[in-house]
């Protein structure tokens, strides 16, 4: 732990720094920090890209390490990335190579040359692929965030279809994504913000960014500068400290979220790397424009000749230690009981076994599963894969996760789960430690039915959730008495909790209902509607001034304390995805546009949202007949009667039963205009 007098110098080094928003960490421990970084990387195991990013978004450019970490990448993504890396581990490498102003499209090593860009396309393409089958990524939302970072940063396609499918996932209501996966979709969607010119899905990046910024700095607020928990601490501040824009005219406590990071002692180097450059006023969306020619900070293996790399491990000379790194004098340390359950209630046949061991005091949990496999190896032996956060659980009793069903292993203390590993974790004298085989459906190892009745929480709110026949979910929302919200629970009967306070009592809005007057004449505006019999959401609006006559948006409930609103609410929107093919006469085509058009809006407006949009592709005539509009050309191919050919409007496989003056499509529909013949 930091000593009193570093302490001070840390805050010291904060003062003034606020204002701006760019609070960096005091030189003597990012050097601390990065020597830790450094210590961590060991021959032995596969590089980390993770690590060399933060070494260069932190100016370490210099000494073996860094030279070592960046050879070893570039044959790893030569031997792995086609078909033994995920999706994410490939956008990893990328950005450590653009950070290395390295071109990922030209990796060579080991004799070959390969496009690694390219290969993260693919990857990502199947990731997307998977959401449109299954509403789920093949890996994680977390990975596709990466995805779309590296491909944004690499100017290369794809980005902005995966940035549209992040943003929906961010401002769905029954979404619950952690911190770590909203930080890096954040700084994602902020790239694709900055990159594209298509303002429909601006303006939906924008919405999406600011309600993650400013859960953010909500969170914080409420949990005296905690942002999830310490290990999700270094990806909010990359957060908050580059998407400034978002979330103005709020201004962030920079000095309360950084005296949080300040007081913990990181020693897992992947937290490390993830908080280094916010400590150095940095974040992943600057890897790519980096300047590698000037090092603005000496390597620590530079400063410290007897740290720098020498074959084994590339860290400090460790005491005597056996095979396995344990302390051969752990004997000399105090003992401590540790209780320790496997349960399995997800799955086949359901097990609950029980175990106590003792271990040295300081021990982590690995130690603790070691020795009860060691006393019981029929009933307690595990596996482990090793990950870029340190071993991971994969396999306990011969149950083993799976990736495709989502199960996996979550270790728990009491009722709370763990926020580190089991390499890290340090049980206490007397813990009892739960290991608990979990996945979809379940939150605590039951998988539920319909009319099961359970205890649901979400952040520090704990309310009662009911499943109803229909498959939703419908918690009491605090603040509004009485009120009650249902959810749609996504594939099946899968019971989530339900959505945290800020999305209920959004940013801007009391728990007493009343609008909250933002500072410099700026209040937000929010809306809540029903989608259907079982979905939830509201959309935020950008804001407004607030002139003489005060505006008060009214949800759908009555708005407690609230004056007559001197204007309507405008309508929310929707996307509708627009197509035109042409596979039978001339030059075939097929084009594609997304556009965003009040709810309630005919297909008509929808064609012609498409034609200001993209004139030069879009652009339509329709004949007024005595049934409405009739669409005669669309991208100047003309229906003809002598020869049977007309525009035909499709949504999927369906012929649509109206015409665009009357037919209203829905939100995230698909409408196809097929030239066709008859």
């Amino acid at each position: 732990m930091l000593s009193v007098a570093f302490t001070m110098g840390v805050l010291l080094a904060l003062v003034g720094s606020t204002a701006t928003h760019r609070c960096v960490g005091p030189d003597q421990l990012v050097s601390e920090l990065l020597q830790r970084l450094e210590d961590s990387v060991n021959v032995e195991e596969p590089p980390n890209p993770s690590v060399l990013l933060a070494m260069n978004l932190a100016g370490a450019t210099d000494g073996g390490t860094h030279k070592w970490l960046l050879q070893e990448i570039k044959e790893e993504a030569v031997k792995k990335a086609h078909k033994d890396m995920t999706s994410g581990q490939v956008a990893l490498s990328v950005l450590a190579l653009l950070s290395s102003c390295q071109n990922p499209q030209h990796v060579h090593a080991l004799g070959q040359t390969i496009d690694l860009l390219h290969i993260l396309q693919k990857k990502t393409q199947e990731e997307l692929a998977s959401m449109d089958v299954d509403g789920v990524p093949k890996t994680t939302l977390y990975s596709l965030s990466l995805d779309t970072l590296g491909l944004c940063l690499g100017r290369v396609g794809q980005y902005e279809e995966a940035s549209m499918a992040l943003a929906k996932q961010v401002l769905s209501p029954t979404s619950q994504l952690s911190v770590d996966t909203r930080a890096v979709a954040a700084l994602a969607m902020a790239c694709t913000y900055h990159q594209t010119d298509l303002g429909a899905l601006q303006d939906l990046l924008w919405e999406a960014v600011s309600v993650v910024t400013n859960g953010f700095l909500d969170e914080q607020e409420n949990k005296d500068g905690m942002i999830g928990n310490i290990y999700s601490m270094g990806l909010a501040l990359q957060v908050l400290g580059s998407t400034e824009k978002f979330y103005a005219p709020r201004e962030w406590d920079c000095a309360q979220a950084f005296s949080v990071v300040y007081s913990h002692d990181y020693r897992q180097p992947m937290a490390i790397a993830q908080v280094l450059p916010a400590l150095v006023g940095k974040s992943y969306l600057e890897a790519a424009s980096l300047n590698c020619a000037a090092s603005s900070r000496v390597s620590p293996s530079q400063q410290s000749p007897k740290l720098a790399p020498t074959g084994g491990h590339r860290g400090p000379t460790q005491s005597l230690s056996n095979p396995r790194g344990e302390d051969v004098m752990e004997f000399n340390k105090a003992l401590i009981e540790v209780h320790y359950s496997i349960i399995n209630k997800l799955q086949g046949k359901h097990f609950s076994k029980s175990i106590s061991v003792w271990v040295p005091e300081g021990s982590t949990l690995l130690k603790v599963l070691q020795a009860a496999e060691e006393k019981e190896p029929q009933v307690f032996s595990f596996q482990t894969e090793q990950t870029s956060w340190g071993p991971m659980v994969v396999s306990i009793h011969g149950l083993a996760a799976n990736p495709e069903d989502r199960t996996y292993w979550q270790f728990l203390s009491g009722e709370d789960a763990l926020q580190e590993g089991v390499g890290t974790y340090k049980p206490r004298d007397g813990e009892h430690i739960q290991a608990v085989f979990s996945g979809p459906g379940s939150l605590d190892g039951t998988r539920r039915r319909s009319g099961d009745t359970v205890e649901g929480h979400s952040g520090r709110t704990w309310w009662r959730n009911i499943v109803e026949e229909h498959g939703g979910v419908s918690p009491t929302v605090p603040g509004l008495p009485g009120t009650k919200v249902p959810l749609r629970i996504s594939g099946g009967l899968r019971l989530r909790d339900g959505p945290q306070f800020p999305e209920v009592s959004p940013p801007g809005r009391p728990r007493g209902g009343t609008p909250w007057r933002r500072p410099k004449g700026h209040f937000r505006r929010w809306r809540w509607r029903w989608r259907g019999p079982v979905m939830w959401r509201w959309r935020l609006l950008r804001p407004l001034p607030v002139g003489g006559g005060r505006s008060c948006p009214v949800p759908l409930w009555r708005c407690v304390g609230c004056p007559p609103c001197s204007s309507p609410l405008p309508p929310a929107l929707i996307e509708v995805h627009y197509s035109i093919i042409n596979k039978l006469q001339g030059k075939h085509f097929s084009k594609s546009i997304s556009v965003w058009v009040p709810e309630g809006s005919t297909l008509l407006k929808v064609l012609q949202a498409a034609e200001e949009k993209e004139p030069q592709v879009f652009s339509f005539q329709t004949e007024q007949t005595s049934w409405g509009p009739m669409v005669v050309s669309i991208h100047g191919l003309a229906a003809n009667p002598e020869d049977r050919t007309y525009w035909q409007f499709l949504s999927g496989e369906d012929a649509l039963q109206e015409g665009v003056g009357t037919y209203k499509p829905r939100d995230g529909e698909h409408i196809q205009a097929v030239f066709s013949t008859y």
